[in-house]
């Protein structure tokens, strides 16, 4: 009879769908979790009853990040940390001693199934073993690092492959060098730096096509500004087929991509070459 009884309640229990809201105090909704070489970090986003009290009902509810960060090695007592997402900014200043530093109210909780926690300086300085004014001596900013780390990797990508022959070499380097830094060029994409990302692939692919523009503009009487046009027109049309390659997680292999152009561009830039002669 008991047994009977149990059975019923649960049916039933299930079927009508209880609604428990009135008595939950906390609400865990998102778990985000990611990692680099040396850190682990979670970001928990919850709503949850502030202040809490223990009467069993819900009162006041608020919502809130809650960090979780750790290194993999050694003992982590604090850092500052910044997380990105619905194109928001939210900074921690996390510090083991001190209650709650790991938690911030937020106005809304994350709606992307993804978040970013970007590097403060301090990390890179920390990891390099410098001090933060040696970092300032050289660069203004991050940006400015990632900028400086983006001509080093054109440089090497290009050097010697900005002709007409051997272009699609330097163009396959393009994309060796991004994919040698995928996890970098993947957060970066899609968080709020996306920008990085392309003025990144258009000095790189710039590059390029203007040494192939220059070669095939020899014996021909064409302006400056002409042949920069023409090297910008190809550049935005390299990145944009970059931009997609990237966007599909850099699935299809380079060489089938440049195959394709290969043949739509073969002949091209000299044609337009010789229609802006004089």
């Amino acid at each position: 009879m008991l047994s009977a009884c149990f059975c019923v309640f649960t049916l039933s229990g299930c079927g009508k769908g209880a609604d428990l809201s009135p008595y939950i105090s906390q609400n865990r909704l998102q778990i985000y979790s990611g990692g680099s070489e040396n850190y682990e970090l979670s970001v928990y986003a919850e709503r949850r009853e502030d202040p809490f009290i223990g009467d069993g009902y819900t009162g006041d509810m608020k919502s809130v990040l809650i960090l979780k960060l750790s290194q993999k090695s050694g003992d982590l007592t604090a850092a500052n940390v910044t997380v990105v997402y619905n194109n928001e900014e939210k900074a921690f200043s996390y510090d083991k001693g001190v209650r709650n530093s790991n938690l911030i109210v937020v106005e809304t909780l994350p709606e992307s199934p993804t978040v970013t926690a970007k590097i403060t300086v301090g990390d890179i300085a920390e990891e390099c073993g410098i001090n933060r004014m040696t970092f300032y001596y050289h660069f203004k900013d991050i940006y400015d690092l990632v900028e400086w780390t983006c001509v080093e990797d054109a440089v090497r990508a290009l050097e010697g492959n900005k002709t007409y022959d051997t272009w699609q070499q330097g163009f396959y380097n393009i994309f060796e060098a991004v994919l040698q830094n995928k996890p970098f060029i993947m957060n970066v994409y899609h968080s709020v730096s996306r920008e990085q990302v392309e003025n990144y692939l258009y000095h790189m692919t710039y590059g390029l096509l203007i040494g192939v523009v220059e070669e095939r503009a020899e014996g021909l009487n064409v302006g400056e500004e002409e042949k920069k046009f023409i090297a910008d027109f190809y550049k935005y049309a390299f990145v944009g087929i970059m931009l997609n390659w990237i966007k599909n997680d850099m699935k299809e292999d380079p060489r089938d991509i440049i195959d394709k152009l290969s043949v739509l561009i073969s002949g091209d830039i000299t044609r337009a070459l010789k229609k802006y002669a004089n």
